[in-house]
Order: C-alpha cells, then sequence, then structure tokens
C-alpha cells in the first residue's frame, strides 16, 4: 500500500471465520490508514470484566460491542484480488467465488472477519464483524475504500507490531468509465455498499442491503444517453468501472442500475448530469454488483 504522507497508517491482521461466532487468529495482514477503533461496551459488561466503568453506550445492553472505521487502496495483483482485500469485501454483505465478488446470494458465503488493529504500541481486537463500504472513483487517481466495521468486543493489550507484513502492493489507477454504453470521465464517483448490520447472539450479519452509485456524466453524451428518460421509464443501465497498474486490473459492474436521482451541475464550464442510482439484479429484488481483478 502507497502511504500518504499525510495520514496515520496502522497494522491490521485479518481473520476469515469458519462460522459467524467464533474468532480466530488472524494471518492475514493489510495496511490501513486513518483506523478509527471505539470499543462502546456497555457499563454492564465493564463490571464483569473488570475494565473502567463508562455510560452504556453500546446499541445493545450488556454485550461487548467494537466498531473500527479505516481507509484502504484497492488492491488487486496479476492473480487477482488479493487475499486481504477479497476478504474484506466478502464480510460486507458479498459473496466471494472464484476469485470474483458478488452481492450475496448464498448466505452461507457471507463471511464474519476476526480483526487485531495495532497501532501506539497497542492490539485492539474485534471478532465476528461485517462490514459497510464506500469505494471512492475518481480517473486518473488511486481508488480508495472505506470499510466500518461493528462486532464483538474481544480485548485490548499492550504489544509490539505483528511479525507478518502486509505486502507492497502497487496501487490501482482508475482508467476508464462507461454508463448506458457510454464512455465518460467519472471525476466524482462512488459506490456504496449501505449495509444494516443485526446481531445474532455474539456476532454481526448483515440482513438488509442496498448498493448504490453516485456519478456525474457528461451531458449530452454521444448516442442516445437521456438520464431524465431513463430515470422516468425506470430502464436498468450498466456502469462499470474499470482500473490497472499496469500489471493488474480490476473492474467495478454494475450491470442492472436504475436512476434515482438527476442534478445538473458544471466543472470547469462542462455541464453535468450527477446521478445517483441503486445496483438491482435483472429481477430486480436484490442489490448487484461485481468485483473481479486480473
Amino acid at each position: 500500500m502507497t502511504k500518504p504522507l499525510l495520514s496515520q497508517i496502522a497494522a491490521l491482521l485479518i481473520g476469515v471465520q469458519v462460522n459467524q461466532y467464533t474468532p480466530v487468529t488472524p494471518t492475514i495482514a493489510i495496511d490501513v490508514s486513518d483506523p478509527e477503533f471505539e470499543d462502546i461496551t456497555p457499563m454492564l459488561d465493564r463490571a464483569n470484566t473488570g475494565r473502567t466503568a463508562g455510560p452504556a453506550k453500546g446499541k445493545y445492553p450488556g454485550e461487548p460491542t467494537a466498531t473500527i472505521k479505516f481507509t484502504t487502496e484497492f488492491q488487486a495483483d496479476a492473480a487477482g484480488l488479493t487475499t486481504g482485500f477479497a476478504a474484506l469485501l466478502n464480510a460486507c454483505g458479498c459473496e466471494l467465488n472464484a476469485g470474483v465478488i458478488t452481492a450475496v446470494t448464498d448466505t452461507t458465503l457471507q463471511k464474519c472477519l476476526t480483526l487485531w488493529l495495532y497501532e501506539d504500541g497497542k492490539c485492539k481486537k474485534m471478532g465476528n464483524a461485517q462490514a459497510e463500504a464506500t469505494i471512492k472513483y475518481t480517473k486518473g487517481q488511486i481508488i480508495t475504500v472505506e470499510f466500518e466495521f461493528t462486532g464483538y468486543y474481544i480485548d485490548t493489550i499492550d504489544v509490539a507490531m505483528p511479525a507478518t507484513e502486509a505486502a507492497e502492493i502497487e496501487p490501482l489507477i482508475a482508467a476508464a468509465a462507461s454508463i448506458g454504453g457510454n464512455d465518460y470521465n467519472a471525476v466524482e464517483t462512488t459506490v456504496k455498499f449501505n449495509n444494516v448490520l443485526s446481531r445474532r447472539g455474539n456476532y454481526y450479519v448483515v440482513t438488509s442491503r442496498a448498493v448504490s452509485v453516485e456519478t456525474d456524466p457528461e451531458s449530452q453524451l454521444v448516442g442516445t444517453f437521456d438520464p431524465e428518460g431513463l430515470k422516468r421509464a425506470g430502464t436498468a443501465i450498466a456502469c462499470t468501472l474499470a482500473a490497472s497498474n499496469g500489471t493488474a486490473a480490476m473492474t467495478i459492474s454494475t450491470p442492472t442500475a436504475t436512476i434515482d436521482k438527476v442534478t445538473e451541475g458544471e466543472r470547469d464550464g462542462i455541464r453535468l448530469d450527477k446521478l445517483t442510482m441503486t445496483a438491482t439484479d435483472p429481477d430486480g429484488e436484490d442489490a448487484w454488483i461485481s468485483i473481479t481483478g486480473a
């Protein structure tokens, strides 16, 4: 991972759990920037664990809960999505099958993670976690992803940095984009996994998901692309975002997305149609997205 000059970098170890309710010892290392770890364990549990008493801030009274937010670069090599990065996406209401990430259709393929965050001489641990995510895509720039995991708080201990280090991965640069069959400059584009997480005992699972795309194609694209007309008709269109680093490539695809909102805008004197879209599967029921690396 390229280390931004103005960001705090920390090491994160990832463990893909065999089941949803049993944490494992993480072995996959990845570098993350600007991490925020919050132990929101309620007062009832603090009294039982000997930790300092505090207000009951947790969503689930009496249960030890934690959240972790961080940013990382989209990671792929010549073999496809890296193991650690694929695992993070796999915990966002997605399934990983033959190296391809898609919206989950088989809940047994939806994984919980154990995460150990190393920063400031401490190791902060959580397990049974799943997440929301936002992919930020700007043509010519490094693609980044913001994750927010919620899980079962395990412990915080004083410890040195882990022996396992993250591999150096050449960042992927946003390249070509198309919408409705038209190429365009995707300058301000985000893909969001708007997941709803629910607690099941001591683990979390994505119980509701929606994939949204916000992007800003130039007005009057070549062809018959008419965002307002497509919105009124409820016509589904495809949106594809591609990236590469010279040896590896990545494609994000929402093959059937419907336009929810069209807002006129301008950038450097060029008229834009700022679009908010919802990705659906062909029968219109579930969020659908495909992410592949090569």
